[in-house]
């Protein structure tokens, strides 16, 4: 008899624990989902709507620029292949200064070529390339610039591959395209560039997770559904984001930099562009805010100023 009731007691324990753990396993998949909710092909899309959107004219843009430009899949130190599009100004005139264009998360490398197209009118030789998990690189892990910045190098190695004379090189990263140049400079390739800009750092890869996943949780705590998310990301990607503080990256760089960030946008904390600006401590610093509300859209919504300000920090 006491037999039979214990039995009674444990099944119903079981299965509210069963049900408990399948909730929590649930929920982690969607907080998960919160943040990289995107494979290699939905990159892509993104980035189509969204030049669309801009009423960007790719057609255009590929009649002018498509006889210099070059596309190609290069190997990383780690084995991955890089995808890169490499254009000349002038073409097949590579020994000119060149700057690299590092994409955001959720979109392919196409979602730069509007900047892009504003330096390459400018005289300066443009390279943008798919990033981990993004449009035709389809690496299965995201490292928040750790790997990512091994495929840097492999972009820069393939540049230097065509050049016989020294060139100033620029770096420019949107988004988490700034944990790639945030890492890679904080590793001691500094001397690699000449300068950097970084349009929306975060300032740790925890803000950054808490930020995408702001209002989302429904009737999850809200600590709670963010710890359930790192957990997945750190489990899934082998990172740990809670040792991941960008803001430490930022204090080794020691190239002039500029920080552009926007201020009333959802997706984005304009604090942690104003922490990882205070923690670079070159000099030959500057920084810029936008009032523009749309991720990653300051160069559409408000370009005379972006532009103008770009320029003045590259050609002074």
């Amino acid at each position: 008899m006491k037999s039979k009731k214990i039995k009674l007691i444990i099944i119903p324990v079981v299965i509210l624990l069963l049900t408990v753990a399948i909730f929590f396993m649930v929920s982690g998949k969607s907080a998960y989902s919160s943040v990289f909710g995107f494979d290699t092909e939905k990159t892509i899309t993104n980035s189509s709507e969204l030049l669309s959107e801009k009423n960007f004219d790719m057609v255009k843009f590929n009649e002018k620029w498509s006889s210099s430009s070059e596309r190609i899949t290069y190997r990383s130190k780690n084995g991955n292949s890089v995808y890169i599009n490499y254009i000349c100004a002038e073409k097949n005139q590579y020994n000119t200064d060149t700057i690299i264009l590092i994409p955001p998360l959720g979109y392919d490398y196409t979602i730069m070529l509007p900047v892009a197209e504003h330096f390459l009118e400018k005289g300066i030789n443009t390279v943008t390339f798919d990033q981990r998990m993004h449009g035709q690189n389809n690496a299965s892990t995201f490292t928040f610039g750790h790997l990512e910045s091994d495929d840097l190098q492999a972009v820069l190695d393939y540049i230097k591959m065509n050049i016989s004379t020294p060139v100033c090189f620029g770096l420019f990263a949107q988004g988490t395209g700034t944990f790639t140049a945030s890492y890679y400079l904080s590793s001691g390739y500094n001397n690699d560039f000449d300068f950097v800009i970084l349009e929306n750092p975060s300032a740790d890869a925890c803000g950054f997770v808490e930020q995408k996943l702001k209002g989302k949780n429904g009737i999850i705590p809200e600590k709670l559904f963010n710890s359930m998310a790192v957990s997945s990301i750190n489990n899934k990607f082998g990172v740990d984001c809670d040792k991941i503080n960008f803001l430490s990256f930022a204090e080794l760089i020691n190239i002039p930099a500029l920080v552009l960030y926007q201020e009333g946008c959802p997706e984005y904390s304009a604090e942690s562009g104003k922490e990882f600006f205070e923690a670079l401590r070159i000099p030959e610093k500057d920084s810029a805010v936008f009032s523009s509300s749309g991720y990653m859209t300051a160069f559409y919504d408000e370009n005379e100023k972006y532009t103008q300000i770009i320029d003045k920090f590259i050609f002074g």
